[in-house]
């Protein structure tokens, strides 16, 4: 079973998922086209759209907030947390690909865990 994966063709050479000979099924994962390119696999449940990755030239491949596998995908019981043990799902539904998107769709990401606090108890003087 092959569910809720982005299959994207960044560094080209054709993204496809080709059938062994096994019984393999595939559903919920996202085409940057739209249409699946997949050899002897029938997706029944194909997502199109742009993936929209923070940075997929770097190898950060989290969603952006316009991401259009944001809330598209299915639930599987056996996959609880993303790949940096976000839990799934954040919004109205489960996120395809590997990063759980952590903000409302529209909004900006996360904030920085690392960015310094804001001053408490400031006072501006004219």
């Amino acid at each position: 079973i092959i569910k809720n994966n982005i299959i994207d063709d960044t560094v080209g050479g054709g993204a496809q998922i080709r059938n062994s000979g096994k019984n393999v099924t595939a559903a919920y994962n996202l085409y940057p086209d739209g249409t699946p390119n997949n050899y002897g696999i029938a997706d029944t449940q194909p997502v199109g759209g742009n993936p929209r990755f923070s940075d997929a030239a770097y190898g950060d491949f989290s969603l952006q907030p316009d991401s259009a596998a944001i809330d598209k995908g299915v639930a599987i019981a056996s996959v609880l947390y993303d790949v940096i043990g976000t839990a799934r799902p954040q919004q109205h539904g489960y996120d395809i690909g590997a990063y759980e998107y952590r903000g409302e769709k529209g909004d900006s990401p996360a904030a920085d865990p690392e960015a310094p606090n804001a001053p408490r108890n400031l006072v501006v003087c004219p």
